[in-house]
């Protein structure tokens, strides 16, 4: 018995055809080829690049190809992750279809805040002291900042009518000079008169 080296397969005549529709692995068991065999066909038909992608992006590759046929009258229809679904695959490749069609998908309405009640301390309780409108810049600045955030008013607001104690004396550590002077602000904190104007400029306060 004679042993030598098996004859080099020649490229088969569909192979560009089948290249541009199945992955490196899916061509190997295609054409009962191993890797380097593919590797070499792939370079004969002028593909060498394709031999330098990952499996991954080579798998994006294939898919980026396959543009569907109801691609332009679906796609305005349906949010990204809708189309992902839609089409079973992964979002990378909707965004590359996107890009290669020019197609606008459907879009999310931007979240507008809505504007909510202004907290009160006690909310049985509301002083008519507490309603005195403030003209200072400060008072001007937390007003701004009720645009944008839920609550936020004054530290030194009466707990209840015809009392002196204050919402910053019942803090712990109690907020300084019974909170006159200094604002409570949803998700920050308490800020003194300062501190508040410098927030509400960042937020495009004119002052």
């Amino acid at each position: 018995m004679t042993f030598g080296k098996a004859p080099i397969r020649a490229c088969p005549e569909d192979f560009v055809h089948q290249s541009k529709t199945l992955s490196r692995s899916a061509l190997q068991k295609h054409y009962s080829a191993g890797w380097t065999t593919v590797s070499r066909w792939l370079v004969e038909t002028g593909q060498e690049e394709l031999c330098m992608l990952t499996p991954e992006e080579r798998l994006l590759r294939v898919k980026v190809n396959r543009l569907p046929d109801d691609w332009a009258d679906i796609a305005p229809t349906m949010y990204r992750h809708e189309l992902s679904a839609h089409y079973r695959i992964n979002r990378r490749v909707i965004r590359f279809w996107i890009a290669q069609t020019g197609v606008v998908t459907k879009k999310r309405k931007p979240v507008v805040a809505k504007s909510t009640k202004r907290w009160s301390p006690d909310r049985q309780w509301y002083p008519a002291e507490n309603k005195v409108i403030d003209w200072s810049v400060a008072g001007q600045a937390a007003d701004y900042l009720r645009r944008h955030l839920a609550n936020v008013f004054k530290a030194d607001l009466k707990m209840r009518d015809g009392s002196n104690e204050t919402w910053g004396d019942r803090q712990k550590p109690p907020v300084p000079n019974n909170g006159k002077g200094f604002w409570q602000v949803d998700g920050i904190g308490v800020l003194s008169a300062e501190e508040i104007v410098e927030h509400a400029v960042k937020r495009g306060f004119a002052g």
